[in-house]
């Protein structure tokens, strides 16, 4: 009978353990629902679910439509710090607070104005960290790919917010900053069914390349000089 070394008994320790994690986010992600108790749509929800399993917060997303919204899937990412921040109540409270004084009421105090400031910072910075992550996680997707269609239209690119957010769509996707009506005119009603399930392939052969990234295990190299290590 032959037996496995204690490494590749580790391996699938961890790749079991990994699978478990990516039903649970899979389950997690089954129960998000927008403001209106609309669920993620259906042709998004593996990407949500594979950027939630590689590090990332996601605040918004579409599987794209013809008839309505934009003619394309998105996903808006954050990281999970600024997430967290911006679903606290204590932010909301500030933020309910700062939209009142606008209209005419009581203004925040100094105290309230600082850890308002300081929370809006941290997410500044916390989201940029995770832009360039995002940056680098598409980057490493079109090296790996065979049919590489970077310079195309369905090719997926990131869009910067105003706070380092970003948002995952197609690189021929409408630039921040342009309203919705005018935007629908960039494309024909033929246009907008044509495309539809190009962009939404793309998007899958991401979804693909995340789940594999995230359930990957790989052994572990031995070190150089095994009296160094470094934590």
């Amino acid at each position: 009978m032959e037996h496995l070394s204690p490494e590749y008994n580790e391996i699938g320790k961890e790749q079991a353990l990994r699978q478990q994690q990516w039903q649970e986010i899979e389950a997690e992600v089954q129960r998000l629902a927008d403001r209106l108790g609309r669920p993620i749509d259906e042709h998004i929800r593996a990407a949500v679910v594979g950027l939630r399993a590689n590090g990332f917060g996601t605040t918004g997303s579409c599987e794209g439509h013809a008839d309505r919204a934009y003619p394309y899937p998105w996903i808006d990412v954050e990281s999970p710090i600024s997430e967290a921040i911006g679903n606290d109540p204590r932010y909301r409270e500030l933020g309910d607070k700062f939209r009142n004084y606008t209209k005419g009421g009581p203004a925040l105090t100094p105290a309230e104005m600082k850890e308002g400031q300081r929370l809006q910072q941290t997410m500044i910075e916390e989201n940029e960290k995770a832009f360039q992550r995002v940056v680098g996680m598409l980057k490493e997707f079109y090296e790996t790919r065979l049919d590489n269609p970077l310079g195309s239209k369905f090719t997926l690119s990131v869009l910067k917010g105003p706070r380092n957010d970003a948002r995952i769509q197609p690189a021929s996707g409408v630039p921040f900053g342009v309203r919705y009506v005018d935007a629908m005119k960039s494309w024909s009603e033929q246009e907008k069914r044509a495309n539809l399930q190009p962009y939404r392939d793309e998007m899958n052969k991401f979804s693909d390349f995340l789940r594999s990234k995230f359930l990957s295990v790989l052994p572990r190299q031995p070190d150089s000089d095994p009296g160094n290590h470094y934590l």
